[in-house]
């Protein structure tokens, strides 16, 4: 009898079924907002509008977030991946243990899309990322998206930006921002 037999995850459907766990496509916005928040932003704007499909009369929906909070690092921690990689990764949150996003699950709504390109700014230095290939269609063959970056200087920016390009939701979902805006409850 075979021992010491260590289960193995299927990656890519395990990502493919997180994303797919997001039924409602406005959630995009209350993770934009959530994290946002966490990173002590005191603006966030989160823009949608439908972007031309090259060769077709189709259109798609991009979405773009930015924000003025803290940014992420390429910095390693102990132990884990490093705030950008975290982005990307599952189940690399640096939120507390427990806290709403510390699964790491949230931005892989993101991942419903044609593409998602990063870019953020932390201590003096700027970090440009995005997938290398389309991250939903990828999943859907059974394959888990890569995505690369890079790290120069630059001390003048500051917050983070988001660009999901081709955000896969139907255009009637986004339609109005009475639409939008019954997304969200006040708080009393």
């Amino acid at each position: 009898m075979p021992v010491g037999v260590k289960p193995r995850v299927n990656e890519a459907r395990e990502f493919l079924e997180i994303a797919k766990d997001f039924k409602d496509p406005r959630e995009i916005i209350r993770e934009a907002l959530s994290n946002s928040w966490d990173a002590r932003a005191s603006k966030a704007s989160i823009k949608f509008h439908l972007g031309k499909i090259l060769g077709s009369m189709k259109r798609k929906i991009m979405v773009e977030i930015i924000d003025d909070g803290e940014g992420m690092s390429d910095t390693a921690r102990p132990i884990g991946a490093s705030e950008i990689e975290g982005f990307f990764n599952l189940g690399d949150s640096q939120k507390q243990a427990g806290s709403i996003g510390s699964k790491g699950h949230g931005t892989k709504i993101y991942y419903k899309s044609n593409g998602i390109k990063v870019t953020t700014w932390k201590d003096g230095t700027r970090i440009g990322a995005e997938t290398e290939v389309p991250p939903w269609q990828t999943l859907l063959r059974g394959i888990v998206p890569t995505y690369c970056y890079a790290t120069e200087p630059d001390g003048n920016g500051r917050g983070t930006r988001i660009v999901i390009d081709g955000f896969l939701a139907k255009q009637a979902e986004f339609k109005s921002l009475d639409t939008l805006s019954g997304f969200f409850r006040p708080l009393l």
